[in-house]
């Protein structure tokens, strides 16, 4: 009575040189995969102009009132770790300690968008904040025009008891 399930392993990093253009930063992807029966890593890029990835975890901490404490209903046994509701009261760095006893029920993920090309004329003298990150451009980099976007995605499997 077992089920054998195929396992997708896919790893994102920017990268500081695109394919076609050296000093382009670019996002990338590593997947696991087989290539005449090894298994190996392929790598392909996935989009130029990105500059940063940031990711967090939505976590259920059992504090829903927002006080510091894990509320009594959360924790039913009173063991310490709340019973897990789905429903996100913190996001979190992917170094958060303890992560390991919370629920991750949802997943924020930034992306700094640059340019292909120094525009003429334009300072951008903006300080980007998004998940912990602060950022602003200096010398050249000053010249590039940017957008920050960000995605929150619930996880469909988060556990509820």
């Amino acid at each position: 009575d077992h089920r054998v399930l195929n396992l997708v392993v896919r790893s994102y990093y920017i990268a500081r040189d695109s394919v076609s253009r050296a000093g382009f930063p670019a996002l990338r992807a590593k997947t696991l995969t087989r290539s005449g029966g090894n298994v190996v890593f392929d790598e392909d890029e996935v989009m130029t102009g990105i500059e940063d990835l940031q990711v967090q975890f939505g976590i259920d901490t059992g504090d829903h009132d927002n006080d510091g404490v894990i509320d009594p209903q959360a924790d039913s046994d009173r063991d310490g770790i709340p019973e897990p509701t789905g429903r996100v009261t913190r996001y979190v760095m992917p170094d958060f300690p303890a992560l390991e006893r919370y629920q991750v029920a949802a997943i924020r993920i930034w992306l700094r968008i640059r340019a292909d090309e120094p525009e003429g004329g334009f300072v951008d003298d903006r300080t980007y904040r998004y998940a912990e990150v602060v950022y602003t451009p200096a010398g050249p980099e000053r010249a590039f025009r940017r957008a920050v976007m960000s995605r929150t995605v619930a996880v469909r499997n988060a556990r509820v008891y």
